[in-house]
Formats: structure tokens, C-alpha cells, sequence
């Protein structure tokens, strides 16, 4: 295979591409982060958490789904929308008000249409609206008290 040397991870290659090994991922290289490897995303770090990458959100992992990262609420991924989940209520925004979504009578996600986003809390899916936030309910939308 041309020059190998051993290292604690096993039989370690030199390539065109520097040190390494080959793995399923494909070519790994060894360098001062651990082993990393090239990806669509840029580089890609292995850990005792998996292939990942470090990121503002934190530890960010490569899955089938694409990434994904742990949080309170279990596992949230990256899409062309943002941090999210999926959920029966459809895709799930994180975002500093809580789990939000988009509700079929507003132009999208934001404050700017207040009829067009709800969040979830402890109380059930809530709506911001001009009187504050409400509660969904059988009988419409409802004002969510202050508790």
C-alpha cells in the first residue's frame, strides 16, 4: 500500500491526500482534530458521538436524515427551513420562543403575519396574536392565561 504506519487506531496509509485510512466513510485523514473527512459539508469529524461536525448549535452529527443534533427534545434536524422536527402538527421550527410552526392561515414563519405562526408549550400549541399568545382548542382560539 506504500508507506503504512501503525498508530493506536490501526494501520495508518500515506497518500497523495496525506496520512490516513480507508474506511466506509471513504478516505479518513488523521490530523490534529482526530480523524477527519472530507464531505459535501466541508470537514467532518469523527468522536465518541459519531461523525460530526462542531457548529454553533454544538455537536452536529451525519446521519441518513442529514444533520442532526441532540437538544432537549430529542433530535432535531437541519433542513432548507432552519432546525427542526418533524412532528404530526408538520415541520417544527426551533427558535427561541420554543417549537414553532407554521399554521395554514398565516404567509409564513415570523412575527410579521401574527396569525401565521404557533408555538408549543406546556399549555398546547399556542398562536401569537395582537391580545398575546392564545390557546388552540376545540372551540377556536382561545386567550392563554399568564400561569
Amino acid at each position: 500500500q506504500g508507506w503504512v504506519r501503525e498508530s493506536p487506531e490501526g494501520l495508518v496509509r500515506e497518500s497523495p491526500r496525506g496520512w490516513g485510512k480507508a474506511s466506509p466513510q471513504g478516505w479518513v485523514k488523521a490530523s490534529p482534530q482526530g480523524w477527519v473527512r472530507e464531505s459535501p459539508e466541508g470537514l467532518v469529524r469523527e468522536s465518541p458521538r459519531g461523525w460530526g461536525k462542531a457548529s454553533p448549535q454544538g455537536w452536529v452529527k451525519a446521519s441518513p436524515q442529514g444533520w442532526v443534533r441532540e437538544s432537549p427534545e430529542g433530535l432535531v434536524r437541519e433542513s432548507p427551513r432552519g432546525w427542526g422536527k418533524a412532528s404530526p402538527q408538520g415541520w417544527v421550527k426551533a427558535s427561541p420562543q420554543g417549537w414553532v410552526r407554521e399554521s395554514p392561515q398565516g404567509s409564513g414563519w415570523g412575527l410579521g403575519s401574527p396569525q401565521g405562526w404557533a408555538r408549543e408549550s406546556p399549555r398546547g400549541w399556542e398562536k401569537a396574536s395582537p391580545r398575546g399568545w392564545e390557546k388552540a382548542s376545540p372551540r377556536g382560539w382561545e386567550k392563554a392565561s399568564p400561569r
